[in-house]
Order: C-alpha cells, then sequence, then structure tokens
C-alpha cells in the first residue's frame, strides 16, 4: 500500500497501472495459497506497467544489472545489481501466475532478502520509493 501511495499521483492517469493493480487486488481477493508470496509477485509484476521489468532473456545463475533491467551471466557490482538467487526469483515471479504462489516455497530470510533488493531496484527507478518506512517499522515490530 506504500509502494502504490508513493507511486501514484493524481492527475495522471494510467490505464495499464489501474489495470495491473484492479487486477491484482481481485486475485489475491481469490487467493488460497502463496498469500505470503503476493507481496513479491506483485512488486516484480507492478515494474510491467511502471516501464522498468527486466527487458532480455533469463539464464541461469544470471545477475540483473539494476540500472537498465538486463540479466547478465557476469558478475557486477552487488550495489547495483541482483545477485543470482534474487535474479531467479525476479525471474520466476514474473513468469509465475498467481494463482500458483504457493508452489514457490520460500523462507522467511529469502523473502525479506528479495522484498529488499526489490526495493532497491525500485529507489534505483523511481525517486518517490526512496523512504519506504512501512517494512522497517514492520521488522522492528515482528
Amino acid at each position: 500500500a506504500e509502494v502504490l501511495y508513493r507511486l501514484v499521483k493524481e492527475g495522471e492517469p494510467s490505464d495499464d497501472l489501474f489495470d495491473f493493480v484492479w487486477g491484482s487486488v481481485a486475485a489475491l481477493d481469490a487467493l488460497e495459497e502463496g498469500v505470503s508470496n503476493f507481496h513479491l509477485w506483485f512488486l516484480a509484476n507492478l515494474s510491467r506497467p511502471l516501464g522498468f521489468s527486466p527487458d532480455n532473456e533469463y539464464c541461469e545463475e544470471a545477475w540483473l544489472d539494476i540500472r537498465d533491467g538486463h540479466f547478465t551471466p557476469h558478475a557486477i557490482l552487488p550495489s547495483m545489481a541482483l545477485a543470482p538467487a534474487n535474479a531467479r526469483l525476479l525471474h520466476d515471479m514474473l513468469e509465475c501466475d498467481v494463482r500458483y504462489l504457493g508452489e514457490i516455497g520460500l523462507n522467511r530470510q529469502q523473502r525479506v532478502d528479495f522484498l529488499e533488493d526489490m526495493l532497491r531496484y525500485y529507489t534505483y527507478h523511481l525517486e518517490s520509493i526512496r523512504s519506504v518506512e512501512s517494512i522497517r517499522i514492520l521488522k522492528e515490530v515482528f
């Protein structure tokens, strides 16, 4: 919710963004398994209507260069990349139908790591995401 709040500006209509969010909320409402992965799937797929989802083919053990959204087999500066495990997870989330999120087995630490990487990816591309506070607060509470 906080990411959407920071992204959506009054007076800037976007049919693609609206359709994605509307469809995602409906899918979440119908979801029986995989709810714990939904926020990760949502962030991965939200990058599409926002225009910065990865734009080339994934290859095994690839890194994702967050600057240009390309999967690459070459190791790059970690602060500018998603390491292979999270690059693979991003690819999986982009390829996964939301109804099958329960089939992606992740533990708590994997979810936290991927979420942090996705927020770094968003922060690089969108100034408005620089200070998402809800994640820090949830970590402190739980």
